[in-house]
Order: structure tokens, then C-alpha cells, then sequence
């Protein structure tokens, strides 16, 4: 296995115990029904908490990614040099 490989591979897995959340308010999203403004009130809630999870694990994902940019960038620069 290539370094490369072993470091994506690393990241990906400290981006992964964010999945036990993700089913975790899945979980209560099923499981609230809404019936009344008390119950709105709950579901509201887990939607909250639901965006605020999605933006977490997007910006976990990005801290990762954005250290390729500048490496794929090299890439792009090189082969418009080459092509030039």
C-alpha cells in the first residue's frame, strides 16, 4: 500500500466516528412525531441539531482536503507548463 493510500486512509477514519452521531439523529428524527407545538417544538430541535452535525463533519472533510489543494494545484500548474 502506497503512503499516500495509508494517509487517506488515516483521515478517512477519523472522520468516521462521526457516522454514530449521523444514525443517532436519524434515530430521533424517525422516531419524533409531530402532533402538537410541543412536538414541533422537538422536531425543530433535532433539525437544528441535525444541520449543525452536517456542517461539523463538512468542515472535518475540509480541514482534511484543503491540504490537497495546493498539491493539485502543483499538478494543474505543471501540466499547463508542459502544455504551454
Amino acid at each position: 500500500m502506497s503512503q499516500l493510500q495509508e494517509y487517506v486512509d488515516s483521515q478517512v477514519a477519523t472522520i468516521s466516528p462521526f457516522k454514530i452521531k449521523s444514525q443517532e439523529l436519524l434515530d430521533q428524527a424517525k422516531a419524533k412525531e409531530v402532533t402538537d407545538d410541543a412536538t414541533a417544538k422537538e422536531a425543530v430541535a433535532i433539525r437544528k441539531l441535525i444541520t449543525s452535525h452536517r456542517t461539523e463533519v463538512k468542515n472535518a472533510r475540509l480541514a482534511i482536503t484543503r491540504n490537497f489543494d495546493s498539491v493539485k494545484s502543483q499538478f494543474i500548474d505543471a501540466e499547463k507548463d508542459v502544455l504551454a
